[in-house]
């Protein structure tokens, strides 16, 4: 039998495999992005919206400078984001304003580019291509392309973590060929790249020295573990049993935990100090690897948390229901309905709310205020 480690990387990188074959694809039909994703019923995200003028003003299509679009990377500003393509030797990073309509070059890469990331505060890229089957290449710039730092690292896939808190800082994984792993602790301001002793991946800063991570049981095939915490240079605590799945944000935590009973997962958000705050039920589907969670994303001021919601409980594989896309006031709880009707789609949300890019690559720009849809790309 599969140990229950190695299974559980094996799904995370069936859908990151999945996910890097889609946004690979270098054309897409323009009404096939838009399916889905029309049937809106009510937009009630409080906050102050921009004037109408600034949507009147969006500058659309995207003119590509050199390449085949593959991708949006996500948002520096409420008028900015940065998206990639693809051509034979390589491929690059642009910066694109939804103003002035100019895209400017922001990274040139010799070797296909993995992943990207954004820092939390939006100062930052990190940049991970790969040079050759073993091994990894780690670049950060700033959002006006200059290179802040640069390393190699022994690794078929790596896995990398923002200190939301201190945004100079990073949690790296880096895979070997047989699944065995080795976390660093990187300090840009002190240039200083070191390993950290998390005994576990994927692990999520809970502040500006603490990290949480799911403490699977090797032997067990239970999908459900503990969630500890640890601090830096201090034992390990128990947050809580159980836990399916987790995340942090600035200022709180996010525990999933499902009921197979009655079909139904809980969100559980808390403080930084782990005090219950709201929480909220929704139907869930089963999957090949316990259950499917839809997509999701916390709105950059913590006040807002977005995702999808299946309609009713039933199989991912046969449901065909459809899935609301809706809000929750983290401080308050109060739910509203954005989308009555979409599909499950990634989506990444502007800092002010008032625009998301939605679609496998990003490649669709929904306006809340005036609840269309339009291409980003030709």
């Amino acid at each position: 039998m599969i140990n229950k480690f190695i299974y559980l990387i094996m799904v995370f990188f069936l859908f990151l495999v999945s996910l890097i074959l889609l946004t690979s694809c270098n054309s897409y039909d323009k009404k096939s992005a838009l399916h889905g994703l029309s049937k809106i019923n009510s937009i009630q995200i409080h906050k102050e919206s921009p004037p109408t003028s600034f949507f009147q003003d969006l500058s659309l299509p995207v003119s590509i400078p050199k390449g085949e679009f593959s991708m949006v990377i996500g948002w520096l500003n409420d008028e900015e984001f940065v998206y990639m393509t693809r051509f034979s030797e390589g491929a690059n990073l642009y910066r694109y304003s939804l103003k002035s309509g100019s895209s400017r070059i922001l990274y040139e890469s010799e070797n296909p580019i993995v992943s990207t990331l954004i820092s939390p505060d939006q100062t930052k890229i990190l940049i991970h291509s790969s040079p050759s089957t073993y091994e990894g290449q780690m670049n950060i710039i700033d959002i006006d392309g200059e290179e802040l730092f640069a390393k190699e690292f022994p690794s078929v896939e790596m896995v990398f973590e923002w200190n939301q808190y201190q945004s100079e800082q990073l949690f790296i994984t880096a895979f070997k060929e047989d699944w065995s792993f080795t976390n660093y602790f990187l300090n840009m301001s002190k240039m200083e790249l070191k390993e950290i002793g998390v005994r576990k991946p994927f692990a999520k800063w809970t502040g500006e020295s603490k990290m949480a991570f799911l403490d699977w049981n090797e032997e067990d095939i239970s999908l459900l573990s503990p969630l500890i915490q640890k601090e830096f240079g201090k034992e390990e605590v128990l947050l809580k049993e159980n836990v399916f799945q987790f995340d942090t944000f600035l200022g709180k935590i996010l525990t999933i935990t499902v009921d197979s009973i009655e079909n139904q997962a809980t969100y559980q958000f808390y403080s930084e100090n782990v005090v219950e705050q709201v929480s909220f039920k929704t139907p869930v589907l089963s999957s090949y690897s316990g259950w499917l969670l839809p997509n999701y994303e916390m709105t950059s001021d913590q006040e807002t948390f977005l995702t999808m919601v299946p309609l009713k409980s039933g199989d991912a594989d046969t449901y065909r229901e459809g899935f609301q896309f809706i809000s929750v006031n983290t401080e308050s709880g109060e739910k509203d309905v954005i989308l009555e009707s979409t599909d499950n789609v990634p989506f990444t949300c502007s800092p002010n709310k008032s625009l998301c890019l939605m679609g496998y690559q990003f490649e669709t720009l929904f306006n809340i205020q005036t609840k269309t849809m339009s291409s980003l790309f030709r």
